[in-house]
């Protein structure tokens, strides 16, 4: 299983990687244009990720924007996305399930969180 995190904030990131860690394999970005760079590589090598976690309010590209070039980039075999964010109002929750994600956390968060998320995208038993 690969992961990607797509975070500008270091606490969030190493939760997520000690979280994740535990099913796979977790590669980091800080801001969303590393991030985008990280799957189209990652896709160009046959190696695409299992899931990128992204946050919406990154630097140089936000998660939304990064979201929906994943979508275009990888059609039918993208990784599944799911938003981490401290955005929990309505309007950001609606553009990020019309732009694609697979599903929606709002920070702070707990393993507990994440490991139901993966369980019900089928990426963990």
């Amino acid at each position: 299983m690969r992961f990607l995190i797509v975070e500008d904030d270091p606490i969030t990131t190493k939760m997520l990687k000690t979280i994740l860690s535990e099913y796979g394999e977790c590669d980091f970005a800080d801001n969303g244009i590393d991030g985008l760079d990280r799957v189209i590589e990652a896709g160009a090598r046959n190696e695409p990720y299992d899931l990128v976690t992204l946050d919406i309010m990154m630097p140089r590209m936000d998660g939304h924007d990064v979201l929906a070039r994943i979508k275009r980039l990888r059609k039918n075999n993208s990784p599944k996305v799911v938003m981490i964010t401290a955005l929990g109002d309505k309007k950001n929750i609606q553009k990020s399930y019309v732009r694609g994600c697979d599903g929606y956390l709002i920070k702070p968060i707990e393993k507990e969180a994440i490991v139901t998320k993966l369980k019900s995208l089928e990426l963990i038993d």
